[in-house]
């Protein structure tokens, strides 16, 4: 049965240099609007895709980072627009300038907040692909990692068996020793 929750309210976050901003948090309406606004900020930035799917896909990631991030802000302080003064606004493409001038806030809203989108994304019951759509089958739950496309169809061969076997020993009863007492 799915249970409701009651939406979380928005928090300020502190990524570095005095910067803070409001963000929502993590929800439906937040992954809709930056689907919208990646749309926008992927043609501005001339991410374009090729026969093999994006063809810068560090840029596309970068984009898409930047989306979530414009579409969770409601307001920031710490700054300022060209001419120096607070920033009055805060719109997508200043959420690209200010991610792509400071790498360490980049990295606090992709290792953070973003992630937080893909896990709500990857919630979904049943398989769901990777958050960067890397994965177009699949994964195995028990392969612990990603098999590339040359092992892929490889089979593990078993162990080699030591020839003996170990016969099952039965539980001891609560508070007795499984090992017989030395004979004295």
């Amino acid at each position: 049965m799915l249970q409701l929750k009651i939406a979380a309210q928005p928090e300020w976050l502190e990524p570095a240099h005095g910067v803070r901003v409001k963000m929502l948090p993590p929800s439906t309406p937040v992954i809709v609007e930056a689907r919208r606004i990646s749309a926008g900020l992927m043609v501005a930035h001339g991410v374009e895709m090729d026969d093999d799917g994006v063809g810068h896909m560090g840029q596309a990631l970068f984009v898409m980072t930047a989306a979530y991030v414009a579409a969770g802000a409601l307001e920031w302080e710490g700054v300022a627009d060209d001419t120096g003064s607070p920033a009055q606004t805060l719109t997508p493409d200043q959420v690209v300038a200010l991610l792509g001038q400071e790498p360490e806030i980049f990295d606090f809203f992709d290792r953070g907040y973003a992630s937080e989108v893909y896990a709500l994304m990857s919630e979904k019951k049943g398989s769901s692909p990777s958050p960067s759509g890397s994965s177009g089958r699949e994964a195995d739950p028990t392969a612990g990692t990603a098999a590339d496309d040359s092992t892929a169809g490889a089979k593990a061969s078993p162990a080699p068996s030591t020839g003996t076997r170990r016969k099952p020993r039965k539980a001891a009863a609560s508070g007795t020793s499984s090992t017989p007492a030395p004979a004295s």
